[in-house]
């Protein structure tokens, strides 16, 4: 009885945890730039874009993106854009080109 319950317990937990990954259908892009610079990321499919300014440090972050292709730039030089995949559940971390 007691194997059984373990069993039952074990299968439980890896129904739960594996709803928890497959439900999620967004990611994170983020990275390090000048201080409060504004970014922009922008889907490659949709072209729909997001703009998120850099901290005191440089770092800036844009959460809650789906899935897909972005290119991460300067506002102020798009043309000079990094290409950033985004995964469900994920982290991507972007190193931008040096501004000139």
């Amino acid at each position: 009885m007691k194997i059984l319950l373990a069993l039952s317990t074990t299968l439980a937990l890896a129904a739960l945890s594996t709803g928890v990954s497959a439900a999620s259908t967004t990611g994170t892009v983020r990275g390090e730039t000048r201080p409060h610079e504004q970014i922009v990321v922008i889907n490659e499919s949709s072209g729909a874009i997001v703009g998120v300014m850099s901290d005191a440090k440089g770092h800036f972050e844009a959460a809650d993106l789906p899935a897909g292709q972005y290119n991460v730039a300067r506002a102020s030089t798009p043309s000079k854009a990094t290409g950033a995949p985004v995964f469900a559940g994920r982290v991507t971390d972007v190193v931008l080109p040096p501004a000139n």
